[in-house]
Parts: C-alpha cells; sequence; structure tokens
C-alpha cells in the first residue's frame, strides 16, 4: 500500500499505481498514433512532391525539345524579303539615276534611242544589249526589264520568271515610258 501525504492528512490509496499506468497506456498510444500519422503525412507529402518533381521535369523536357525544334525551322525572315525588294528597288534607281548633270540616266538613254529610231527592232536590240550588260554586272540575281506602255514588251531577261518562286518589282516612269523590272532568285 502506498501512501499519499495530502494538507497533512495520510491517505491509503490502492488504486494510484494503476491509474497511473492506465494514463502511461493512453499517453504511449496517443504518442504512437501520432508517429503514425505524422509518418502518413510524411509519406503523402513526399509523394506528391515526388509527382510534382516528375511532371515539372517532363514540362522543362518538353519546353527545351520545343526550342530546339523552333531553332531549326527554315524561316524566311521580313528583312531577307525587304532585302530582295530594296536590291530590285536599287537596281532600278542605278537605271534611272544620272551620274552628272550634263549626262542623261540609263533609262533616259534608252528613252531616247527608242524614240529617235521609231521603236524598230534594231533599237530595241542596242538597248536589250545595254540593259543586260548592266544587270549583269550589278546582280546575280534572274531578271525580267520590260517596257509596258509603248512597246509592251521584253526588252531583257536572264532566267525563267515562271519558275520564280518569290518575284520582286521596281517601276520607274520616263517620259511616255513606263519600265518595270522583276528580280528573283
Amino acid at each position: 500500500m502506498n501512501i499519499i501525504k495530502q494538507n497533512k492528512h495520510t491517505t491509503t490509496c490502492n488504486n494510484i499505481i494503476p491509474m497511473k499506468n492506465k494514463t502511461n497506456i493512453k499517453n504511449k498510444t496517443n504518442i504512437n498514433n501520432l508517429n503514425t500519422t505524422n509518418k502518413l503525412k510524411t509519406d503523402k507529402k513526399g509523394f506528391l512532391s515526388i509527382v510534382d518533381l516528375i511532371i515539372a521535369t517532363i514540362v522543362i523536357i518538353l519546353l527545351l525539345i520545343t526550342f530546339n525544334m523552333m531553332i531549326n525551322i527554315d524561316m524566311s525572315s521580313p528583312s531577307e524579303d525587304i532585302g530582295n525588294f530594296q536590291n530590285t528597288q536599287d537596281l532600278m534607281e542605278l537605271l534611272s539615276m544620272k551620274t552628272n548633270i550634263n549626262e542623261a540616266s540609263i533609262l533616259e538613254q534608252i528613252t531616247f534611242t527608242l524614240k529617235t529610231n521609231n521603236y524598230d527592232d534594231n533599237s530595241i536590240k542596242e538597248i536589250s544589249t545595254i540593259i543586260n550588260s548592266y544587270l549583269n554586272e550589278n546582280t546575280n540575281k534572274n531578271y525580267l526589264f520590260k517596257e509596258i506602255n509603248i512597246l509592251n514588251q521584253t526588252i531583257a531577261e536572264k532566267g525563267d520568271i515562271s519558275k520564280a518562286t518569290s518575284v520582286t518589282t521596281s517601276t520607274r516612269r520616263i517620259g511616255n515610258h513606263n519600265y518595270i523590272l522583276y528580280t528573283w532568285n
């Protein structure tokens, strides 16, 4: 028997030890339950973080593959198309530009030659030679040069325009004559 002192009174208590054991047993089960609950929560969180990691890795790999595919796609940029247009414009500008005040431009010389020879075949052959030599010196592209107002015929050409995939044009008017230049690769 255990004797416990309380407020200067002595009491005997037979059930104290068993009560302590019951409390200890309850505490141990509560601790065990907490441990298993914590383990379950940890397992669930760990499982979810592994799944999140796998999904994130797959997304990153897909993004990298997409980026690499986009780099390898051969697309012409708008600046290349503008460059082709500007090259054609530049060629036509050179044809219509005077080298000095007293000289005529190539287009003015062609127009004068056609008018003075009444648009005969010899004058067309003469201007064809002039245009072909000038364009062959200044560009490596295929071209077609036409007068589209009075003659309405091709003056000079290099290559077959029907096989061209991308054609750029430039026009100039000298007097009553409209000249058009087509270029392509």
